[in-house]
C-alpha cells in the first residue's frame, strides 16, 4: 500500500486521523463518503479478542425478539451503545482484521467532568446513576457483564442519554440454564480505580461487580475526583494495591454520611446482593427517582447548555460546507480518470525507504500512522476527536485506495442515518431471573 494515497475502506469510509490506540483495537476518525460526509469512527480490532463475536451473538438474539427491518439498528434499540453502521473484515498481508463502523458520539463523561471543573451538581450525578443503572440492566438482561466501567467508557448524546462503549473486557455470566454459574471461567483483567473488590481478588464475575463499580464511579463524582483518597503514584501495581485496600476497608455509612441518602441506599442494596442473585434494578433506581421528584428539577445534565451552542455551530458549518463543495464520489471519479490508482501490496506499517526495508522488522502493533500522515494533509484535522466536529474540507486531488482485499460481512446491513438512539425512550426487556441466553 502506498502512503501517498488516502485509505478508503469498502469504497465508503475514508480514514482521517488516529482517534485512540488501545490494547485490543485502534479507533480512527473517518468520513462516510456516501452519506454527505457523515463523520464516524472506524474500529479496527488488532488481536484475537474480537468483540464482533459479541455483537454477532446479540444480533441473533435480538432477531428473535424484534422482527423490524433495521438490522444493526435493532441492537441500539435494546443495548445502550452507539449505532453500528457496518461490520466487516479487511485483509492486510494475509492477516485478517475485523472492523466496525460506529456512530460518532460523545463527548465522554470524563471530558464533561473536566469541562465542568470536576464538579457536577447532585441532580446530574443522580441522573447519571439512574441512566447507568438502566444501561447495566439492559446489558445484563443480554447475559453481558461490562467489567470495565470508567468515565471514558460512558458517552453522552444530544438527547441527554448515556451510552456504553469499550466492551473489550466483557464476559457472559449465565450458564445454559440461565443461572449464574459458580464454575464460570475466570479471566484476569486490568483493574482500575472503579473495579469491584471481586475483580481485584479475581473472583467469579457476577452482575454485582458492574453495580459496585458504578457505585465507586458515583462516589468519584461526588468527591470531585478524589474517591475519597487519591493515589498519587503512577505505578500500576501500587495503584492496584492502594485501591484494593481502600475497597477492603470501605464502609458506605462512613464515606457517604455527608451525601444524600440515595447514594448510601444504593451501596447498601448492592452489598446485600448474593453471588448468584439477579439484582432488582427497580429497587436500586427508586431512591434516586424519589429524591429527584421531591426536588422538582428538570432532567438535563449540567453540560447540556454548554454544548448546545457548540452543536448549533457545528450544524451551521456542515450546511455551509455542503453548499460549497461537490460530492466526494464525483471528486474520486474525476481524479481516477486523470491518474489511475496504484495499489501497493505492502502493509500499512511497512517502512517507506529501502534502507528501512532492509532492516530486520521488529514486532509492533498494527497501525495506519504512515498512511494517515498523508490523509491528514488532504483533510482538515479534527480538533476535538472526543466530540462531534464539523465535516472536514476535502482536497480535490484525493485518490481512491483500498486494502489488499476487503470482505464485507455477509450479515451486515444498512440503516438510515438519523440521530443517536434514544435508548431510554424505547422498550427494554422485562425483568426475569432465568432468561436462557
Amino acid at each position: 500500500m502506498n502512503k501517498d494515497h488516502p485509505v478508503v475502506i469498502d469504497n465508503r469510509y475514508l480514514l482521517a486521523t488516529l482517534h485512540y490506540q488501545g490494547r485490543h483495537s485502534n479507533f480512527y476518525n473517518a468520513v462516510d463518503i456516501q452519506q454527505e460526509q457523515k463523520q464516524i469512527l472506524i474500529q479496527i480490532i488488532t488481536d484475537s479478542l474480537c468483540i464482533c463475536k459479541l455483537f454477532k451473538r446479540l444480533e441473533q438474539l435480538i432477531d428473535c425478539r424484534d422482527k423490524s427491518n433495521d438490522h444493526h439498528n435493532r441492537m441500539s434499540r435494546f443495548i445502550p451503545i452507539p449505532r453500528i453502521y457496518k461490520m466487516g473484515t479487511i485483509i492486510v498481508q494475509d492477516i485478517t482484521y475485523h472492523y466496525i463502523a460506529w456512530q460518532k458520539s460523545g463527548p465522554s463523561l470524563k471530558l464533561c467532568f473536566k469541562l465542568m471543573k470536576y464538579k457536577f451538581s447532585l441532580k446530574t450525578i443522580m441522573l447519571v446513576a439512574l441512566k447507568m443503572i438502566t444501561n447495566l440492566q439492559q446489558i445484563h438482561n443480554l447475559n453481558i457483564l461490562h467489567r470495565n466501567l470508567r468515565l471514558s467508557c460512558i458517552m453522552t448524546t444530544n438527547h441527554s442519554n448515556l451510552l456504553l462503549t469499550n466492551f473489550d473486557e466483557h464476559i457472559e455470566f449465565l450458564n445454559k440454564e440461565g443461572k449464574i454459574s459458580n464454575k464460570a471461567k475466570i479471566i484476569h483483567i486490568k483493574t482500575n480505580k472503579f473495579s469491584s473488590i471481586g475483580q481485584h481478588l479475581q473472583q467469579i464475575p457476577s452482575p454485582r461487580d458492574d453495580l459496585e463499580s458504578l457505585g465507586y464511579l458515583l462516589l468519584y463524582l461526588l468527591s470531585q475526583g478524589k474517591l475519597p483518597n487519591k493515589c498519587q503514584t503512577k505505578d500500576q501495581n501500587i495503584r492496584d494495591k492502594f485501591y484494593m485496600e481502600f475497597k477492603r476497608q470501605f464502609l458506605p455509612e462512613k464515606e457517604l454520611k455527608q451525601y444524600p441518602e440515595p447514594f448510601l441506599q444504593f451501596f447498601q442494596n448492592v452489598f446485600k446482593l448474593g453471588f448468584k442473585e439477579i439484582p432488582n434494578y427497580e429497587i436500586l433506581k427508586q431512591p434516586f427517582i424519589q429524591y429527584l421528584g421531591r426536588q422538582e428539577q428538570d432532567y438535563n445534565f449540567d453540560w447540556s447548555e454548554v454544548f448546545k451552542s457548540l452543536i448549533e455551530q457545528t450544524a451551521t458549518s456542515e450546511i455551509s460546507l455542503r453548499d460549497k463543495t461537490g460530492t466526494f464520489e464525483s471528486l474520486m471519479m474525476i481524479n481516477n480518470k486523470n491518474e489511475p490508482c496504484k495499489v501497493n501490496s505492502s502493509a500499512p506499517t511497512s517502512p517507506t525507504t529501502q534502507q528501512h526495508m532492509n532492516k530486520p522488522k521488529k514486532p509492533s502493533r498494527f497501525t495506519l500512522a504512515p498512511i494517515l500522515e498523508r490523509n491528514e494533509s488532504q483533510m482538515t484535522c479534527l480538533n476535538n476527536c472526543d466530540s462531534n466536529a464539523a465535516s472536514p474540507r476535502f482536497n480535490h486531488k484525493i485518490q481512491n485506495l483500498k486494502f489488499d482485499n476487503l470482505q464485507q460481512d455477509s450479515s451486515s446491513g444498512e440503516i438510515s442515518p438519523i440521530d443517536e438512539p434514544t435508548v431510554d425512550q424505547l422498550p427494554t426487556f422485562e425483568y426475569h431471573q432465568h432468561d436462557t441466553m
